[in-house]
């Protein structure tokens, strides 16, 4: 794992659900895995995005979705 993927890991865990963190750490586990596969794109990112907000706490959303932005802007 990335310094990135640790921070972002880290980021995503703290801010989800109680009893949801095994979900959460699918979703990230896949999400690196396609980084680093080189097929993580904005399609991915778009589909994803819901899944986790679905599992974060709902004070927790709207800082997920501005991330989720931002590693949208930072995506070629």
């Amino acid at each position: 794992m990335t310094d990135g993927q640790q921070l972002f890991h880290d980021f995503v865990m703290q801010g989800v659900e109680p009893g949801r963190e095994e979900e959460a750490a699918a979703l990230l586990k896949e999400g690196f895995a396609r980084q680093d596969a080189g097929t993580f794109d904005q399609a991915y990112v778009e589909e994803v995005t819901p899944k986790f907000e679905a599992i974060m706490q709902p004070d927790r959303i709207e800082s997920f979705k501005n991330a989720a932005a931002h590693v949208i802007s930072t995506l070629k």
